[in-house]
This record gives structure tokens, sequence and C-alpha cells, in this order.
């Protein structure tokens, strides 16, 4: 693998990292109402978790293209589709509400609790494998790759991932002040869809006719 490669790599890894989800959106709330120590300790828990499906999912695009050579560009192709969903997928979420919380109903008070919550919090085993051997399948090697093509990659993967928590730690204020406003315009057209439906009108004549 080379230099040019791994660079790549961690470009498109990075913009995966950058895609705003339950996980990161926490993270920068956190950040927000806690500060640099308690972010710092649930970070290392997504860069922990993250590991884990980086190596599973690179074991799994390394398994595909030595067994199955040919198959690669279909690979390339199904691993563009799912990244591209994925994003589309991730955005539209962010209309689901998700209001910012007060800084006394942030769980794990302990830096292990803490730790923990970064690792288990919107952890989808399956996406973020899939996710993960999307990413690589571009990169993996027709042979088998040696120690430094696997040390590259890891390298790459922590380098992107570490970088996206600094942005995201950087940009917390303005970014979840983005999304709640966001939430709020939403709310307040499903208002005032409701109101014209003329639904509160036939609750407070059925209210009244109880009285």
């Amino acid at each position: 693998m080379t230099v040019e490669n791994a660079a790549l790599y961690a470009v498109l890894a990075f913009a995966t990292f950058l895609v705003p989800s339950g996980r990161m959106l926490e993270f920068a709330k956190w950040q927000c109402q806690r500060g640099l120590k308690a972010s710092l300790s649930m970070g290392m828990g997504i860069i922990a978790v993250r590991a884990v499906f980086f190596a599973t999912g690179l074991g799994a695009a390394i398994a595909l293209v030595h067994t199955m050579p040919d198959g690669r560009a279909l690979a390339a192709v199904a691993a563009c589709i799912f990244l591209a969903l994925f994003a589309a997928r991730r955005v539209l979420a962010l209309r689901q509400p998700s209001p910012l919380a007060g800084n006394d109903n942030l769980p794990a008070k302990t830096v292990f609790s803490r730790l923990w919550f970064g690792i288990r919090f919107d952890t989808r085993p399956v996406t973020d494998i899939l996710l993960a051997a999307a990413t690589a399948i571009f990169f993996v090697p027709t042979q088998l790759p040696g120690r430094e093509t696997l040390a590259m990659f890891a390298l790459a993967h922590i380098g992107a991932s570490l970088l996206a928590l600094v942005v995201y730690a950087m940009c917390a204020r303005a970014l979840l002040a983005r999304v709640n406003r966001r939430l709020d315009r939403s709310r307040q057209q499903r208002i005032a869809k409701l109101l014209r439906s003329g639904l509160p009108r036939v609750s407070a004549r059925f209210r009244q006719n109880a009285a």
C-alpha cells in the first residue's frame, strides 16, 4: 500500500466519520455541556469501538478480494451505493427530534462509565462493519497484505477518526445550534399542519360537549 493510497483512504474514512450521526452529535453535546475532560473519555470509547469494527470490516474486504478478485469491481459499485445511502439516511435522520439535554441529564459520571458510554452509544455492528468494509474495499491489494500495509491502514483509520472528533469538538456549539434550528422549524411545520387540519377545533368541541 502506497502512502498516496493510505492518504486517500484516510480522506474517505474522514468523510464518512464527518457524516452526522447520533454518536457524533452526542459527542458534540458532551463537549458543549461537560467540556474536554468528559468528551475525551467518550471520544476514546468511540475510537475503540470503531477500531474493532474497522478490523472486522477490513478483514472481510481482504477475504473478498483474495477469494474473488474478479468480483472487486462489483463490490466497489456496491460500496459506492452503500456509502451514498448511508450518508443520505444519516442526513435525513437529523429531522427526528433530538433536543439538547441539560447537564444533569447526561449519564456516566466516571471515566470508565464515560468510556463505556462512548463504546455502546448508537452502536450498530452490522452497519459499522459494512461501512468499514465499504471504505476499505477500494484500497485493499489483490494479494494478501503484509504488516506494513495493515499498519498504514490502521494509522490512516485512527488519524481520520481523531481528526473527525476534533472537528466536531471545535464546531460543537455551531453544529448543535444548526441541528436544533432545523428541528424547531420541522416542529413548527408539524404544528401548523395540525392546526390547518382542524383537529384542534374538533378536540375542543369534544371537550365542550363532554363537560
